[in-house]
């Protein structure tokens, strides 16, 4: 139980350390760097498109769990051909 609240404190503070312009700007670097479109990193999230679309635009703030995946998707190497 320690464990598990000692990570959930971790996570929100994680979140809440990123800007809104940070989170906007790594959202779309990571997607430009991977080659995917939006609906493709939509996909490899667990998201509807439009969220990223949102997410890019600076309109909706991207929650925690979801800035985990982001840092695992860029340490990703980068991704080549059409996006």
């Amino acid at each position: 139980m320690v464990t598990c609240i000692w990570h959930l404190t971790n996570l929100v503070q994680f979140a809440l350390s990123w800007s809104m312009d940070e989170a906007v700007n790594r959202i779309t670097l990571a997607r430009r760097r991977l080659n995917v479109d939006q609906a493709k990193l939509a996909e490899m999230l667990g998201v509807h498109r439009s969220t990223v679309t949102r997410w890019e635009a600076g309109t909706s703030k991207i929650k925690g769990p979801i800035l985990r995946l982001l840092d695992s998707l860029e340490s990703q190497p980068p991704q080549t051909g059409a996006a």
